[in-house]
């Protein structure tokens, strides 16, 4: 159906009924955007692959900062991922998507509640949670990651992901393996 009518007129006019699906789609996006950023969307667990990946990413980080024999006060994969995203969507952008993984990482992990997030987009609370187990910090990048897949798709977010670490060799291929 073409949205343009022939009145016999000069210009043709716009049928207006001709748009009615294209606005249908447009409110279900919306729609499923409220639904996940409120906390309403039934999937609130990340796929396998996903948390895989960011444990992948939390043991790496934890191994590389527990050889230089120091412990980070800082949690270093949320910091890596942090520069890029807020390139991406800014400070505010990045504070809202983080916080938005962290209320649903809440609801796997409860001891995560000591987390606070700073107006600056990096963490505190982190070190009182898990000492030393990494659970509760590959839920919060795992659920991080998924609302990434989910607003900008995943080949963009493992660009992301692959950018921040380029040297580890088994990250590219958890797209490969779905």
């Amino acid at each position: 159906m073409t949205p343009w009518r022939n009145c016999g007129c000069e210009k043709p006019r716009i049928d207006p009924g001709a748009f009615d699906d294209l606005a249908w789609w447009a409110e279900q996006d919306r729609a499923q955007a409220i639904r996940i950023m409120t906390g309403k969307m039934s999937r609130s667990i990340p796929s396998p692959e996903i948390q895989k990946l960011a444990e992948r990413l939390v043991s790496y980080e934890a191994g590389k900062n527990s050889s230089a024999g120091e412990i980070p006060l800082v949690f270093p994969v949320s910091e890596k991922l942090r520069r890029p995203l807020s390139a991406l969507v800014g400070v505010a952008g990045f504070n809202s998507l983080l916080s938005r993984a962290l209320a649903l990482a809440r609801k796997e992990v409860p001891g995560l509640s000591a987390v606070q997030i700073k107006p600056d987009g990096s963490l505190e609370g982190l070190k009182e949670v898990d000492q030393g187990q990494t659970k509760g910090r590959a839920m919060l990048i795992a659920q991080l990651l998924g609302l990434l897949v989910t607003f900008i798709g995943e080949s963009l977010m493992m660009k992301i992901v692959v950018d921040a670490w380029p040297d580890i060799p088994a990250v590219d291929t958890v797209e490969k393996e779905q």
